[in-house]
């Protein structure tokens, strides 16, 4: 593209230049075009200087898609992804981000890269990086983003490993994936901008290495497992439990109140939200644990869901590993008490679940932030093959033709 100065150039001019933010002047006045721009540590990242700095251009999004760019950024390459959310059920968020060709990749489990708890792995990975924060783009703009699959709950729970080892529907699928892709590609949906977000590492060889994974995994959810954000302030958890198919959109304000009145669907939310309460309040200061949002109804494609927020001060011991390790798997496909189901359950299924139930997400450059969802409504390719799986919820007062009609959906 005309104009855009290549990475090389880039990160000669990081390297032999200073770190200070700075708009550079158009090429034609001797520097680099005005839309471009290179970050620098702020003063609110610890004393140690980063080593990883975040370099950008921007560009007008106007008559480009997510999809379409992902199209042709992930031609070709086994290793890519789409991260697209929305707020409130039915609006767009603010960003999505594309990547692909990742320079490095990391498998867990049995007969791959490493195996044991795939947190403590990834935390290893990212440990050397330390991240100069970009104060022109607020979000996520380079990190680890994969999946962990809800049989990994054993790494964190030791107690819930089956007693007979599952049957494993997808061999060589690992028991977590993440990849860190050189370029990010974030849509501003509000401003119809797009950024082109690369990383120069400076200092010696990082050893970068790759391990091609080869499997797809696309995952349509509306529910958020954990997030963690920047100064520590807040871990969020968000709780789904209890849908309405949503046929007739004219019907929504009748299904809405159908639903709300459900004795049972209320008594099975308030079970699940007390349950994240004690997920997030093992990592968090007891009195700033709340519930923000109580039984907020939000509208999807083709349901409507009971969703409620719960949030809290992660403590200074812990870190967004440890937030995601109290809160996975999500109360709403583990059942509550959470180990006690988990292992009732994991007795009478016979084979493992993979990705679905599992979590999809990323742990960025910016060691206090991370943002993951469940891993339902999921798809895995392999080998010319898709897996697919679903379930639901029971409790005492269920009626099991309602429960199977939800699954057939």
């Amino acid at each position: 593209m005309a104009g855009i100065p290549s990475l090389e150039e880039v990160t000669n001019l990081v390297r032999n230049g200073s770190s200070a933010p700075t708009t550079l002047a158009p090429k034609g006045a001797g520097g680099f075009p005005s839309n471009f721009g290179i970050a620098s540590s702020s003063a609110e990242v610890p004393v140690q200087k980063p080593n990883l700095v975040p370099v950008y251009i921007d560009i007008p999004g106007e008559l480009l898609t997510p999809v379409a760019a992902y199209l042709k950024v992930a031609n070709g390459s086994k290793e890519s992804f789409l991260l697209e959310s929305i707020t409130g059920g039915e609006n767009l968020a603010r960003y999505s981000f594309v990547g692909a060709n990742p320079i490095k990749s990391v498998r867990t489990g049995p007969g791959f890269d490493a195996e044991g708890d795939p947190l403590n792995i990834l935390e290893s990975v990212l440990e050397p990086y330390r991240y100069g924060r970009i104060e022109e783009v607020p979000t996520f703009t380079g990190g680890a983003v994969g999946f962990i699959t809800y049989d990994a709950i054993q790494h964190f729970e030791p107690v819930t490993k089956p007693a007979t080892p599952h049957r494993d529907p997808l061999p060589g699928l690992p028991e977590a994936f993440f990849m860190i892709a050189e370029t990010i590609v974030i849509f501003d949906h509000i401003f119809q901008s797009i950024k082109i977000v690369s990383h120069v590492y400076l200092g010696p060889s990082a050893h970068w290495g790759v391990c091609r994974c080869g499997r797809g995994v696309p995952s349509s959810t509306p529910h958020r497992i954990v997030s963690a954000r920047y100064k520590r302030d807040a871990v969020q958890g968000r709780e789904p439990q209890g849908v309405q198919p949503r046929d007739c959109w004219n019907q929504d304000a009748k299904l809405g109140a159908e639903l709300l009145a459900s004795e049972k669907d209320r008594a099975e939310h308030i079970m699940l939200v007390d349950l994240a309460r004690n997920d997030v309040n093992r990592v968090c200061a007891p009195e700033t644990v709340q519930v923000d949002d109580l039984m907020r109804l939000e509208k999807f494609s083709h349901v409507i869901h009971i969703t409620s927020q719960i949030s809290g001060q992660l403590r200074p011991d812990q870190s967004r590993f440890d937030a995601f390790r109290s809160i996975f798997p999500a109360g709403t496909v583990s059942g509550a008490p959470k180990v006690k189901a988990i292992q009732l359950v994991g007795g009478l299924e016979q084979e493992k679940r993979g990705v679905y139930a599992g979590a999809v997400g990323r742990f960025d450059f910016d060691r206090d932030n991370l943002d993951t969802c469940i891993a339902i409504r999921t798809m895995t390719f392999m080998g010319g093959n898709v897996y697919l799986q679903a379930g639901g919820g029971i409790v005492f007062d269920s009626v099991e033709e309602d429960e199977v009609s939800l699954i057939d959906r």
